[in-house]
């Protein structure tokens, strides 16, 4: 990685005429963006943002210009193996320079890491150095949980043309992994989220700020199933409320659990729908892998007051408590 601190500044003309069809698959922390986002980018019809883009993204350009892109991955690796990040930790997603990766990390709003006026103009930036650097004919394929929070509508203001995949899972689910995910990344540092993620890593030098998150999540008094389950009946209320706020012909829901019971029809319905063609060569099969994760003791055990809180969504997808 290039020392200076601001490598593209001088390429920064490349991005001038440069336009992009943004596709943003919405859903909330641990519905299954992240493999709808991997098996999409695998179909070959999409730029997306990878981990290098995120961690490189100063020197895209110039690495791009000066024939670097590889030996700049290569530097990556070696400092993923430095740090010994082999995967996630969280849902063991394996961790390499071109692991799709959400463009949240680059902004600065806290581990709230939503799309704002403010930050709007460092998300065209990126966007425009992928198309030039991965080529201007695709579609840009964008991803970020935080912007299905209580933000969508602002995402499809800032960006009119866009398209929405949304993916929903059973809330209970949801709740059950986010816990799962939250503690885990507070128990010990995880240095791949600490790699990319400035408020993750500042969280691990302030230990006194460490141990409240720690506490907040905690299992005494079900706390923690109460955060993250208001946090979830949040963005479910938000996403039916202001669902018709959107041009339908823009939006698309599929569900987490028919994608891993049929990924190459759940695939090929979302390629179909932007009139896109995969070739046909690839088997998307392969490449699920869903988890049968046993959910969080004090999750199974209020399995039906999560129903209750969020029952309009629960029926919405079909879904139940089992």
């Amino acid at each position: 990685m290039q020392q200076h601190a601001e490598p593209d500044r001088a390429y920064l003309d490349m991005l001038d005429a440069v336009t992009f069809q943004p596709v943003f698959i919405m859903g909330d922390h641990r519905s299954g963006t992240t493999i709808l986002y991997k098996i999409l980018g695998a179909s070959g019809c999409f730029n997306i943002v990878t981990a290098y883009h995120i961690v490189n993204y100063r020197e895209l350009l110039y690495n791009h210009v000066h024939g670097r892109v590889d030996a700049a991955k290569d530097e990556l690796r070696q400092l993923f193996r430095a740090r010994e990040v082999k995967d996630r930790v969280f849902d063991r997603m394996a961790v390499d320079p071109d692991l799709p990766e959400e463009y949240g990390f680059l902004f600065s709003t806290g581990y709230r890491q939503q799309l704002t006026a403010e930050n709007l103009a460092t998300l065209v930036e990126l966007c425009k150095k992928i198309q030039v650097t991965s080529g201007p004919s695709k579609p840009l394929l964008l991803k970020n949980p935080w912007d299905y929070f209580l933000n969508f509508t602002y995402v499809k203001q800032a960006f009119p043309t866009s398209k929405f995949v949304f993916i929903h899972r059973n809330p209970v689910d949801v709740v059950s992994s986010q816990l799962h995910a939250i503690r885990s990344s507070l128990a010990e540092k995880n240095e791949y989220v600490a790699l990319i993620g400035a408020w993750y890593r500042d969280l691990f030098h302030k230990p006194m700020r460490r141990q409240m998150a720690r506490a907040l999540f905690s299992r005494r008094f079900n706390l923690g199933l109460r955060v993250v389950t208001r946090h979830v009946a949040r963005g479910a209320d938000y996403y039916l409320a202001h669902i018709a706020d959107l041009p339908q012909d823009d939006v698309l829901s599929i569900r987490y659990e028919d994608l891993c019971a049929a990924p190459d029809a759940t695939i090929h319905a979302i390629l179909d729908w932007l009139h896109l063609d995969d070739g046909g060569a690839v088997d998307y099969a392969a490449l699920v892998q869903k988890r049968e994760a046993p959910r969080q003791a004090e999750v199974a055990a209020n399995s039906r007051l999560i129903y209750r809180r969020m029952k309009p969504y629960f029926e919405s997808f079909g879904y139940d408590v089992a």
